[in-house]
């Protein structure tokens, strides 16, 4: 169509021609136009073309069907720009084509990727103000490629050997060769050697009494001698040494299996052993992989222990349903009376840091003996199950509603959601880590 007044003028072009192998060449079901003033036209099932409105002439690209990457598919739904690329939406997947090279990407559905586009038959491309691009598809909902690379990566459970057994991650803890284990809660335990990219799994196995005792594993610990403790719901605490793959059974109760639900172990400087389950917290003697029960005669805590943390006093952190006590040897002492703290982590000035639940952030001064509590109408709406300090003295959270990065000297925060980009909203009780080379590692309940 061209400018005029009154009446409209058309100017009619059909530069591409039915025949076999092209029906419907001119039935158009899409047209954008580049920084140039040339246009992109999508057919029903003949490729596109890019149309110069100067000369009138037009080149096409199409589907060879050969292994050299050109158009995924002739029937082209949707054409959008982004970063000087345009992204067809076709019958069989994405194409992004880079109109100067001429060469495509292809994006498709993969079975073993989650991440990939969730199903072919794309119908719509929209692009944000973001320059994220949202794409509908015909049975797969809707995706989104975000216009920059988030800081987040996610090792999931996939349809594949090689992967993570289960996605609700309970656990992570790594030992003295850097590896990760991670406990799941249905999955076992997965061994992660971080150089090879190698998952080696560990599960209950029926009729064999070294395995694991439940796959529902809620906490992992390394001791001092690199022995890994699994506190498990109804298998008690399993421990297997290094190079072992047969493990070792404790059960607190041999006649109640629902005190064997172990929730949180640390370890002191003397090789105590401090157990957190849902009858209380228990104290043993560790020698290599045996544990000697022990009294705890001058330990009080409220109700049951529910969160064991050692800091590099070797004090030992108790948190108690309600309530804070910090054990200095063999004797306690309350720091707070109310609190339903699940996590624990220490600041660069020896600070203790708390996460809790529905009452925000708390951290208790050494220097002053005084517990802060930081609390406004967004954090007291989280269950704040994670913390790990970050190197710019700001702290990052696990919440049941996304990873929260928060500055407490300014009281302010940034929420990440799924949408930025991490596996789910929903973290998990004992899941946080910050290992030795100063990566972060959070572990959530996405299934």
């Amino acid at each position: 169509m061209e400018p005029a007044k009154e009446p409209y003028r058309f100017s009619h072009f059909s530069p591409l021609k039915s025949g076999a192998g092209s029906q419907n060449a001119n039935a158009v079901t899409a047209i954008t136009q580049d920084e140039n003033q040339d246009l992109w036209v999508g057919t029903l099932n003949n490729g596109i073309y890019q149309f110069n409105t100067v000369s009138k002439t037009a080149s096409i690209f199409q589907s060879s069907g050969k292994k050299v990457p050109g158009l995924v598919n002739n029937n082209v739904r949707c054409l959008t720009w982004r970063n000087g690329q345009l992204w067809i939406g076709t019958q069989e997947g994405i194409s992004i084509l880079n109109p100067f090279s001429k060469t495509f990407q292809t994006v498709v559905h993969k079975s073993t990727d989650k991440a990939s586009l969730s199903q072919n038959s794309v119908y719509a491309i929209y692009k944000d103000s973001n320059s994220s691009l949202w794409i509908g598809t015909y049975f797969g909902g809707v995706n989104i490629s975000y216009a920059y690379d988030t800081p987040f990566s996610v090792i999931q459970s996939a349809d594949e050997q090689n992967s993570l057994s289960n996605n609700v991650v309970s656990s992570i803890v790594e030992d003295a060769a850097h590896n990760l284990w991670i406990g799941t809660e249905g999955g076992g335990i997965n061994y992660l050697n971080r150089k090879t990219g190698v998952f080696t799994n560990y599960k209950y196995r029926q009729g064999q009494a070294n395995s694991l005792r439940s796959n529902l594993v809620k906490v992992l610990y390394v001791d001092a001698d690199n022995n890994l403790w699994a506190g498990t719901h109804g298998g008690g605490l399993n421990v297997l040494q290094p190079g072992s793959n047969s493990f070792k059974q404790y059960l607190l109760d041999t006649i109640n299996r629902s005190e064997n639900e172990i929730s949180s172990i640390v370890e002191d400087s003397l090789h105590n052993f401090w157990v957190a389950s849902n009858r209380g917290i228990r104290l043993f003697k560790r020698n290599g992989a045996s544990l000697i029960n022990q009294a705890l005669a001058n330990i009080k805590v409220r109700g049951v222990g529910r969160h064991l943390y050692k800091d590099r006093f070797n004090q030992i952190w108790m948190a108690g349903s309600p309530g804070v006590s910090v054990v200095t040897g063999f004797v306690s002492k309350e720091i707070d009376s109310v609190l339903y703290v699940n996590c624990f982590a220490e600041g660069y000035n020896n600070e203790i840091w708390m996460g809790a639940g529905g009452a925000g952030v708390a951290c208790f001064d050494r220097r002053t003996q005084r517990l802060t509590k930081y609390t406004n109408t967004f954090l007291n709406s989280l269950n704040i199950l994670g913390i790990i300090p970050g190197n710019d003295r700001s702290l990052w959270l696990s919440t049941n509603k996304g990873l929260v990065h928060f500055n407490p000297n300014l009281n302010t925060y940034q929420l990440y959601t799924k949408n930025d980009g991490i596996a789910g909203n929903e973290f998990n009780y004992n899941s946080f880590l910050k290992t030795s080379d100063g990566l972060f590692y959070m572990g959530g309940t996405m299934v």
